[in-house]
């Protein structure tokens, strides 16, 4: 059974963590690296995003713990790893360092079951 998705415009205003780990993570072209954020999280903290071989001439789709979502241009057009992706997509001097180190530990759990 698949849920129920809140989508507001541009924003997925609710998924829930549970359904994100229902399924093994090679079947999902989506890799989740929110575990561990919280609601004071900032809002430019990425929480989900495109793996690696789904992205296209250097574009990927970014959701948001605020819920937006849009494609971002990456530094790394051909990025290998979400590892890679986490030090594109996200600042730690704009999320904070600890938030980022929460990204990074997932982003490198998502690489290694990858392997």
């Amino acid at each position: 059974k698949f849920p129920k998705w809140d989508l507001r415009g541009n924003e997925i205003v609710g998924i829930s963590k549970a359904y994100w780990c229902s399924f093994p993570d090679a079947n999902l072209s989506y890799a989740y690296v929110g575990t561990g954020l919280t609601e004071s999280s900032n809002a430019a903290c990425p929480m989900v995003f495109e793996k690696p071989d789904v992205v296209r001439d250097g574009l990927i789709n970014v959701a948001f713990v605020d819920g937006s979502a849009r494609t971002i241009e990456l530094k790394n057009k051909k990025p290998q790893t979400c590892l890679e992706i986490v030090k594109d997509i996200a600042d730690p001097k704009v999320i904070g360092e600890k938030d980022y180190a929460i990204l990074l530990k997932n982003a490198e759990e998502i690489d290694k079951k990858a392997k």
